[in-house]
């Protein structure tokens, strides 16, 4: 099945099956994302948190969260219509229902589509860095946390770091 849309609309193929410049890029990406389901995929999701702006039906970061953002983005105003600015982070954790729900992946979004932005994370624990190309985890640099730079609409996968 080929979603067809005309160029303009962003589609990945024409009505006639020639590809667009949008295939191209999904291309070198599907590997990416499957490889970060794998990794998700036997964790259950906990929360979805947005900084920045907040469009109807986004729940801020709590202040007492397992991983901050340092600096802190700051709040911004949104209106309809607007292009959303600012950064989403998902949460996982254990799948057992039994299992506390402590946070241990975190999935970070540039929810600016246009704009490449570089952030800092904090956390307790130190932190582990996915490189979805590859399909590794690579600890951060800095025990206290890691920086990351996200490209426009870019994300990344961190997690705790797992004991030894």
């Amino acid at each position: 099945y080929v979603y067809c849309y005309p160029d303009h609309l962003g589609g990945i193929a024409r009505p006639d099956g020639t590809t667009t410049p949008l295939y191209t890029e999904l291309k070198t990406q599907n590997p990416e994302f499957v490889r970060i389901a794998r990794e998700l995929q036997p964790l259950r999701s906990l929360g979805v948190f947005h900084t920045g702006m907040l469009p109807p039906g986004a729940v801020p970061l709590p202040r007492d969260n397992a991983i901050t953002l340092d600096p802190p983005v700051a709040d911004l105003p949104y209106q309809p219509g607007d292009r959303v600015q600012g950064v989403l982070l998902s949460q996982f954790g254990p799948a057992e229902k039994s299992a506390p729900a402590a946070a241990t992946h975190f999935v970070v979004v540039n929810l600016d589509y246009k704009t490449e932005r570089s952030l800092g994370l904090r956390a307790a624990a130190p932190l582990e860095i996915f490189d979805a190309a590859r399909g590794t985890w690579t600890p951060a640099r800095d025990t206290a946390g890691a920086q990351l730079r996200l490209a426009g609409g870019g994300a990344k996968l961190v997690r705790l770091r797992l004991k030894d």
